[in-house]
């Protein structure tokens, strides 16, 4: 594990998703990339990434290949001054063009360090001054070796805040939490559902308006997260496909459309469902119900992989769709960017999409402009 300096870490912690390039006491180039469960995953089991710099602008995009045809980026800036000799470039991206090894740190959405490994990469110097005075290509790739890290172990974390916070209901019984535990098919989802756990609960409080897993008096789970807060409830479950075949993502979004219709009915019809007493005295003078499928977006046509969905369900029984990406960006923008209660801006942004889209076959939140708040759909 690599120690952060406290100002860095901080940073870190802020970042919804992102990444940030720093020196360390040696001056050596320290990469920390943060972002959801199953780009990270892909970059531990060694998914191929770079950085892109630009002639016009001071900006660097880190690129990660999840998907040749669709790669995910993220860019940012000011990771330090700008260099004398080359005015449109960082010193940092200076030194990380000069360099042959790099350390690279992942962070979840829990801020926990999951993976530290040193990489290498060719030292490219002179080839990025010829591009800088050529007139070719306005963009310069920087290419950074990857490699999976199979065989090594990885950290066991136990957060005794965090587990008295939720009433020790830990993700999949466990009062730890170990990546690699969820690897597997059939376990991997356990994954998204921790990151998501800690995403809901910078918004919602846990225990009183968040809730993880909510059980039913035969033991089993209404859904994944129960957001109830004044008059509303939100009814989400979290979808995560290993495989990219369009049969295994259609089979896990219809399962969580049953989870959610069910939970729906129940909550109407059949309260006498619900296990904790609790929540029975929370739930019981709702006034509207709100039901989302959070999934992960692995760059697959949406269209296309919406599609049977849309064919094959009566529009009025569908939930909200939206990819773990989006719900980020989309719950950070309606937080900062609101001038009353951001929780009742939530949920009646939420209402305000679902009556405006109402004639729709579906509801599927394709991108969220950061920079505006503009919400498209497909």
């Amino acid at each position: 594990m690599y120690i952060y300096d406290t100002e860095t870490f901080e940073k870190i912690r802020s970042l919804e998703q992102g990444y940030i390039i720093r020196f360390d006491s040696n001056f050596e180039i320290v990469i920390a990339i943060k972002t959801d469960i199953a780009l990270l995953t892909n970059l531990i089991n060694g998914c191929p990434f770079h950085f892109l710099i630009n002639k016009k602008n001071s900006y660097t995009s880190l690129i990660i290949e999840d998907n040749k045809e669709s790669p995910f980026y993220i860019t940012a800036k000011d990771f330090s001054k700008t260099n004398s000799d080359f005015k449109n470039f960082e010193n940092i991206i200076i030194d990380l063009l000069k360099s042959e090894k790099i350390t690279v740190n992942y962070f979840n959405d829990s801020n926990f360090q999951l993976f530290t490994t040193e990489l290498n990469k060719n030292n490219d110097f002179q080839n990025f001054i010829n591009w800088v005075n050529s007139n070719n290509e306005n963009e310069y790739q920087i290419e950074i070796k990857n490699i999976a890290f199979t065989g090594k172990k990885d950290i066991i974390f136990l957060d005794l805040i965090e587990n008295n916070k939720w009433g020790n209901n830990g993700i999949n019984g466990k009062p730890y939490y170990k990546f690699s535990d969820y690897l597997g098919d059939g376990k991997h989802g356990y994954n998204q559902e921790h990151n998501l756990r800690s995403v809901f609960s910078k918004y919602f409080i846990p225990n009183e308006e968040l809730f993880y897993s909510i059980k039913k008096v035969n033991n089993l789970e209404l859904t994944d997260f129960t957001i109830i807060y004044k008059k509303a409830i939100l009814l989400i479950e979290s979808k995560y496909t290993l495989s990219s075949k369009q049969n295994k993502f259609n089979d896990a979004i219809v399962k969580s459309i049953q989870q959610l219709n069910n939970a729906e009915n129940i909550l109407r019809n059949e309260l006498q469902q619900i296990k904790e007493l609790e929540i029975k005295e929370k739930i019981k003078n709702f006034q509207i119900i709100l039901k989302i499928c959070v999934f992960n977006d692995d760059g697959r046509n949406l269209e296309n992989a919406f599609k049977n969905v849309k064919n094959n369900f009566d529009k009025r029984i569908l939930p909200i769709f939206i990819s773990v990406y989006t719900l980020k960006q989309t719950l950070s923008f309606l937080q900062l960017n609101t001038k009353k209660n951001y929780k009742v801006n939530i949920i009646e942004n939420l209402l305000k999409l679902t009556y405006e889209n109402r004639e729709r076959e579906i509801i599927v939140i394709d991108e969220m402009d950061i920079e505006n708040g503009i919400i498209t759909l497909l």
